[in-house]
């Protein structure tokens, strides 16, 4: 059991991963491969703004903002732990609606 459940995490976090990377070359992603999230960078982004888009968009993430007091960092919170391969592609074109709703550039920092 626990096998097959690390094979399974390990293609929905590689299936994140890639459809995070077709549809936003830009963004910085990061997270341990034994975990069961990533951490989407978004430098200059209001992250609760897009948290509160992708929800209006049926998806829904965490703030990383939201996950400290001190040294707030812009970004999303993503747990892949029921995300199919379509759902990740699905997600990343969402995401990249949002961004290019919400201003500037995915990777790039406030001018």
């Amino acid at each position: 059991f626990v096998v097959g459940t690390v094979k399974a995490a390990t293609g929905q976090r590689a299936a994140v991963l890639c459809a995070l990377r077709m549809a936003l070359p830009e963004l910085v992603v990061t997270g341990v491969e034994a975990g069961l999230h990533l951490c989407v960078l978004l430098p200059g982004r209001d992250d609760e703004a897009v948290v509160r888009a992708l929800d209006a968009a049926g998806w829904r993430t965490r703030s990383l903002s939201s996950q400290a007091v001190a040294h707030q960092v812009p970004g999303l919170v993503l747990s892949y732990a029921r995300l199919g391969a379509r759902d990740a592609d699905a997600f990343a074109v969402a995401l990249r609606r949002v961004l290019g709703a919400t201003g500037a550039s995915a990777g790039a920092a406030p001018a």
